[in-house]
């Protein structure tokens, strides 16, 4: 019985541990998803028109639409690292 609740406290730590990093996660997004708003300086636009089509973009994607893909390529083209023209000076 003992070893049970050894095993049962053991579980409710990885799972407080793991809801921890959920949250760290989770606020990693919503910085990116920020990020991409003032870089395409939507944070000045319609609130509401913002959601509604960030409610149609889920609704797509849930309902596995065809331009979808297109999003995704768009998506992956813009979050993808972008290599600098100019060598990167060494330290000396």
């Amino acid at each position: 019985m003992q070893n049970n609740l050894k095993r049962m406290q053991d579980i409710e730590l990885k799972i407080a541990s793991l809801k921890g990093e959920q949250i760290k996660i989770e606020q990693e997004l919503t910085n990116e998803l920020l990020v991409i708003l003032k870089k395409q300086q939507a944070l000045g636009l319609d609130f509401n028109s913002l959601v509604g089509g960030l409610l149609y973009v889920i609704d797509s994607i849930k309902a596995k639409s065809d331009v979808v893909e297109g999003w995704q390529q768009a998506g992956a083209k813009f979050c993808k690292p972008h290599k600098s023209k100019a060598p990167v000076p060494e330290m000396a």
